[in-house]
């Protein structure tokens, strides 16, 4: 029966053709997840010592955000984010140390000394009772798998992956380098993904591999880092002096991330498995001070400055991102948790709000625009150089809270990216338009706030 013909003999039976166009397969997910990578960290984010071409590559053949968000300035809340959907209110991570860190930690005992405020306490890990992001992906049907660095807090949330392989940071082979220095995890991380890939199944995949690298201590081969110093000895001192990125053991730890990187792609093309896999580059928080520079922003890790908390994101999925794109959108790591159900065609989970946006119209072209007006972040405790603050960022503006003194802080990042210039006495309307929103925000999660003086404060 020709094509004709069968119009016919739809219409006769009162039918009409179908216009509908079968959804696409469901992608494989891999998310490539670096630790303390600063936002200019990147040769395509405009690094002038670091060299990242297999990383470069992925932002050639793919969308490159230059607003995108890490959920909060240092690991655990980060992360914790990443695998709820949620912001820190919801699960109650907020930074890195135990809440029975004063019993065992000098450290953290002076820093307590020196903290005004009685901070929240931190909850060690996730709760049995949210739905984590490989929970909800097992459940659409998806194979899950977890290597490298966990640092979600208590490690009974590792069993919600189908395969997992936790290397602590000090994991080393039989050929032991000394403390401190193994550059040799990093390509381990690597090599166990690769297997990972190797093991065909008919079920999507989605793949979550945490480096610890970049974050110090270094890591990183000598001969490596031997390059790296010759490059610098050869340029002028004057000229030497103007580069925002001069430590040669860093630009070798970073290059050698991206070599992994690479492998890992390689792996996917040789297993002809690259274009049916959306693949997400990003870093859990800004870049340490003490190696690499942030600049134009202000501050690094472990601040709510810009330095801290906005970090490179790119997002490979071939025939649907267009190539080489960029897009200026804010987005935040908790945007992550519904976009992976967006590519899995998978309802959110009950009973268990997600914060954050999908991404998948974004991506494809279809909107320059989120359905939301603003995003938040909220610590109330004390880690180095983090203090009790909670923030908003509505449009171009970002105002904090600081808990220990009450002042705000408005700037306004599109002509300011430094947040350099403080505009909350100057902007009192949008100030307290902003302040307002931020508290509307933590009523509705319950965000508690720390109020009580600390007996112990040593000024």
């Amino acid at each position: 029966m020709n094509y004709l013909a069968a119009l016919v003999a739809i219409a006769s039976l009162g039918l009409a053709p179908s216009t509908e166009t079968k959804p696409d397969p469901r992608p494989n997910i891999l998310l490539f997840l670096i630790d303390d990578l600063g936002w200019t960290d990147l040769g395509c984010q405009g690094s002038d010592l670091y060299e990242t071409p297999h990383i470069d590559r992925l932002a050639d053949e793919g969308m490159r955000f230059t607003q995108a968000y890490a959920n909060a300035a240092n690991c655990m809340p980060s992360r914790a984010c990443l695998m709820t959907g949620q912001y820190t209110p919801r699960h109650g991570i907020y930074n890195i140390a135990s809440p029975r860190a004063a019993e065992f930690s000098e450290e953290y005992r002076r820093l307590l000394k020196r903290s005004k405020l009685i901070p929240i306490p931190n909850k060690p890990g996730l709760r049995r009772r949210l739905v984590t992001l490989p929970e909800a992906l097992k459940a659409a049907g998806y194979r899950t798998g977890f290597i490298g660095k966990w640092h979600h807090g208590q490690s009974k949330n590792q069993s919600d992956f189908d395969v997992t392989h936790i290397l602590p940071p000090r994991w080393q082979p039989q050929e032991k380098n000394g403390p401190g220095t193994n550059p040799k995890l990093t390509p381990r991380i690597t090599t166990l993904a690769n297997e990972f890939l190797g093991e065909r199944r008919e079920e999507p995949f989605f793949l979550m591999l945490s480096y610890h690298a970049v974050h110090l201590p270094i890591e990183a081969n000598p001969a490596t880092i031997e390059t790296y110093a010759r490059q610098l000895e050869t340029l002028p001192s004057d000229e030497r002096e103007k580069m925002r990125h001069r430590d040669p053991a860093y630009a070798a730890m970073v290059k050698e991330t991206d070599t992994s990187v690479g492998r890992v792609l390689d792996r996917l093309e040789d297993l002809e498995l690259a274009d049916e896999t959306v693949v997400l580059f990003f870093s859990d928080n800004g870049g340490h001070g003490r190696v690499t520079s942030n600049l134009p922003l202000r501050g690094e890790k472990q601040m709510i400055y810009e330095g801290g908390i906005r970090v490179p994101l790119i997002v490979r999925w071939p025939g649907r991102i267009k190539r080489g794109s960029v897009s200026d959108v804010p987005v935040i790591g908790t945007d992550f948790y519904p976009t992976f159900l967006q590519l899995a065609q998978s309802p959110p989970p009950k009973n268990h709000p997600l914060d954050g946006v999908g991404l998948v119209e974004l991506l494809r072209g279809e909107s320059d625009s989120l359905d939301r007006d603003a995003l938040y972040w909220h610590t109330p405790s004390y880690w180095h150089q983090c203090e009790p603050t909670s923030v908003i960022r509505a449009g171009d503006h970002k105002l904090i809270e600081w808990f220990e003194t009450g002042e705000l802080e408005l700037f306004d990042l599109a002509n300011d990216p430094g947040e350099s210039r403080n505009l909350a006495r100057a902007m009192p309307e949008k100030t307290r338009a902003m302040h307002q929103k931020l508290l509307e925000w933590r009523t509705r999660l319950h965000a508690p706030i720390p109020t009580e003086p600390n007996p112990d404060y040593e000024p």
